[in-house]
């Protein structure tokens, strides 16, 4: 099944994300359309050997399964960083202009830990950055 993709909102998206890159409000903005979620966390994270903490219960509520939430590679969906000191700003910017959000989680020094599992992030970069060699191989 090919993701749908809703112009007017995906127009929107990207219009308030850089209404918030010219407030100076972020500190990343990444697209989730290219594997999904994790694999933007994760891409996002190795680039400063950085870690992530990530709450999932919020898929029960809405009834979205575990690996479509994780995996799913829907359109306007972009992950942004922010300092916790804009967060009320950016929160209040979002409502302003009826952009849906939803706080996943947090960073954090090199740890990797989605709801219970945990795994360090310099581990899961060596065995990503070795994947293609080793298939090449």
């Amino acid at each position: 099944l090919v993701p749908g993709l809703d112009l007017e909102l995906e127009k929107k998206v990207q219009s308030i994300v850089r209404g918030l890159i010219q407030k100076r409000l972020i500190k990343s903005a990444n697209d989730c359309s290219l594997g999904g979620l994790l694999v933007t966390l994760c891409e996002s994270a190795f680039q400063n050997d950085l870690g992530f903490k990530l709450q999932t219960t919020s898929h029960q509520q809405d009834n979205i399964r575990l690996d479509s939430m994780l995996f799913g590679e829907s359109q306007s969906r972009i992950i942004i960083s922010i300092d916790k000191n804009n967060q009320q700003e950016v929160e209040n910017y979002l409502k302003e202009n009826d952009c849906p959000c939803q706080i996943l989680g947090e960073v954090t020094n090199g740890q990797i830990k989605i709801n219970e599992i945990k795994s360090n992030i310099k581990e899961l970069k060596e065995n990503w950055e070795a994947a293609l060699p080793k298939l090449l191989s």
